[in-house]
């Protein structure tokens, strides 16, 4: 429940570890409160030419020049690391658009920045939060290119578990994760839950556009080399 933890970890209360039914009137009670720790507001340093050369190198990656947008992360991970040390938030982003860049040019590069950027993610932001199981996703995207092989679905089983937690799954990223699930399933022959996760992939397909849309004709049209029948809800 990230909303509770958020809660929680703004007002310096720790409760017990189960599973709490927020349906009821009153979910907690005074024995499960474990502890509580003062909140201490201090000022969050910035890094303005930090932050200039971080969303100066977005908008050159947004436009297709990868190398002037390398050089601008680049740059901006020094400072944040100078600035703010080897965990922050900026850090990771950073960290993350460096794996977009080195994709087509230095994949081992860009899976090791990747993996960078997920542990940062998952110590400052929580291993709950929605950027954590983006990051995952990435991760198990970039590991796929280099190889089909089991160990590729542990990143992304687990951005389908994050996002399992964090709440609806009628979202195009769940879409996504569930449908390349499917794919590395059918390629390692894994046939029945391959497809099982491609019907389910059609299905939340079928959740977010309607039954009588593009998207959801593609993602059939995808899925055509596993024989999946139409009456498959």
């Amino acid at each position: 429940m990230p909303s509770l933890r958020m809660i929680c970890r703004r007002n310096g209360i720790q409760l017990q570890n189960r599973d709490y039914r927020l349906s009821l009137e009153s979910p907690f009670s005074v024995d499960d409160i474990v502890v509580l720790f003062p909140i201490v507001k201090r000022g969050e340093p910035f890094s303005k030419d930090g932050n200039d050369l971080l969303e100066t190198a977005k908008i050159h990656l947004a436009q297709g020049k990868f190398d002037v947008a390398y050089d601008l992360l680049s740059g901006a991970l020094g400072i944040f690391q100078q600035v703010y040390g080897p965990l922050h938030r900026d850090t990771a982003e950073s960290c993350s658009l460096l794996a977009r860049v080195l994709r087509e040019t230095d994949l081992k590069g860009a899976i090791q920045f990747q993996e960078r950027a997920l542990i940062i993610s998952e110590r400052v932001l929580g291993l709950d939060h929605y950027l954590t199981a983006q990051a995952y996703s990435t991760l198990a995207c970039l590991t796929q290119i280099v190889e089909i092989s089991k160990p590729v679905l542990v990143p992304a089983y687990r951005a389908l578990y994050l996002n399992l937690i964090l709440g609806d799954l009628n979202n195009l990223c769940v879409v996504d994760i569930v449908s390349n699930i499917g794919k590395i399933l059918h390629e390692l022959k894994e046939k029945k839950q391959s497809r099982d996760f491609i019907i389910k992939a059609i299905q939340l397909t079928e959740n977010v556009y309607g039954t009588i849309n593009l998207n959801t004709a593609h993602a059939l049209s995808c899925h055509g080399r596993v024989p999946v029948s139409r009456g498959y809800k």
